[in-house]
């Protein structure tokens, strides 16, 4: 045990000198930080988190909307969740980092990133724990296959276990292989999901309340549909969690 213990530290050495541990996003060293973390102390502060007055259905900042409770992109949209809670604000930081997460392969970011949504919730007195299931946002199996993981089944997981909340990740499925909603116009965000998703089985759902888990807010077209999708299973209450949410005057 004593060799071993001596190799291994020479060995995780080594690799240190030769990968050495750094930052995801700037690639500055982190010799003075865990191997569980991934972020410097300056690219985790330059992560905006979403702040009060919330719009009481996207979670969007109220910017001087005094006396209002529904920012304007609700007052003129029908959307089929009950509430949506959107964690950061997507500035670049945050599309840097999600770039990375989803495209380059760099899913140790589920861990930093699973913090900062359940610090928000608790942060604001988001109680998840009388739900039901906890549910991903899928991906069709043609992108599963290119990406090689679903990374709002990550982002699910540690919040089905901070809450100890079960998991459901096979039942809401993706239907059609649609094209990447960040390619498309607002309008054509809408057309481009409807009907892209279907229910294996029903009666998981029915009377159930689903918190349902995606990496962004954008047009929230692509949750809706989601979301609708489980109301129309028996669901009673859908809730969206997100990492980011997004002005979509800054889109």
């Amino acid at each position: 045990m004593l060799l071993y213990t001596v190799f291994k530290n020479f060995w995780q050495n080594v690799c240190g000198l030769i990968y050495p541990h750094q930052c995801l996003r700037c690639k500055k060293d982190l010799l003075s930080q865990s191997k569980k973390s991934c972020l410097c102390q300056a690219c985790q502060e330059a992560i905006s988190f979403n702040r009060p007055p919330f719009c009481s259905n996207c979670s969007r900042f109220l910017n001087g909307a005094v006396g209002k409770t529904l920012c304007p992109e609700c007052e003129k949209n029908h959307y089929h969740f009950d509430r949506t809670w959107g964690t950061t604000i997507y500035n670049e930081t945050m599309k840097e980092l999600l770039h990375l997460f989803k495209y380059c392969n760099k899913t140790a970011l589920q861990y930093p990133f699973s913090k900062l949504i359940c610090s928000f919730l608790e942060n604001y007195g988001v109680d998840l724990k009388p739900f039901d299931w906890v549910v991903p946002v899928p991906l069709h199996s043609t992108r599963l296959r290119e990406r090689g993981f679903n990374q709002s089944e990550l982002l699910a997981s540690h919040i089905s276990s901070h809450y100890q909340i079960p998991l459901l990740n096979k039942n809401l499925q993706r239907l059609r292989h649609t094209p990447n909603q960040a390619r498309l116009k607002k309008k054509e965000r809408w057309t481009n999901i409807r009907g892209a998703f279907k229910i294996v089985n029903s009666s998981l759902f029915k009377n159930s309340s689903v918190v349902l888990v995606d990496d962004l807010f954008t047009t929230g077209a692509t949750v809706s549909e989601a979301a609708r999708t489980l109301k129309e299973a028996g669901a009673r209450r859908v809730e969206i969690v997100t990492l980011a949410i997004a002005y979509l005057e800054d889109l």
